[in-house]
C-alpha cells in the first residue's frame, strides 16, 4: 500500500489542476485522475 504524500509541490500541483478544472481546460475525470497520481492513492 501506497503512502499518501501531502508535500507543497504536491498540493501547489493540485490547485493549479483545480484551476484548469474551474475554467473547464480539464473535466473532472480528468482532474481526479491527476489528483489520485499526485497523492499517490
Amino acid at each position: 500500500m501506497k503512502k499518501t504524500l501531502l508535500t507543497d509541490e504536491n498540493i501547489n500541483q493540485i490547485k493549479k489542476y483545480k484551476e484548469l478544472l474551474n475554467l473547464n481546460i480539464i473535466t473532472q475525470e480528468d482532474f481526479d485522475k491527476i489528483k489520485k497520481e499526485l497523492l499517490h492513492i
